[in-house]
């Protein structure tokens, strides 16, 4: 598996990666949406599990509060408040072992897009 610095760009942008179904399309506290450093592992969310239904989108490291070391399945939302206190757009989790790291994106403004 690869480091997390692996995933990201010379121009300090990280890419990540939604698989989007009916549904987890609402999405969650602060209406974030968990988004995978790992395209794979995003398809397994999607409806069908085809490629066009992952989303890809660009987000900058520094907008990503890194909170590895809290399990995404966790009671999240306390950090989430905190992050976006401290002028974060995102928050790191730990997805568990030999599974790649999510970014909780509660702001979506800070997202780019990525041309396909």
């Amino acid at each position: 598996m690869k480091s997390f610095k692996q995933y990201i760009t010379e121009e300090e942008y990280i890419q990540i990666y939604r698989g989007e179904s009916v549904h987890n399309r609402k999405g969650g506290p602060l209406k974030g949406k968990f988004y995978s450093i790992d395209e794979p592992f995003a398809r397994q969310f999607t409806q069908s599990g085809r490629p066009e239904e992952v989303i890809t989108k660009q987000i900058p490291t520094k907008l990503v509060k890194d909170m590895s070391h809290i399990y995404a399945g966790d009671d999240i939302e306390p950090h989430l408040h905190q992050a976006k206190k401290e002028g974060y757009s995102a928050v790191r989790f730990n997805e568990g072992r030999n599974q790649p790291d999510s970014i909780y994106v509660f702001n979506h403004r800070s997202l780019k897009n990525v041309s396909t």
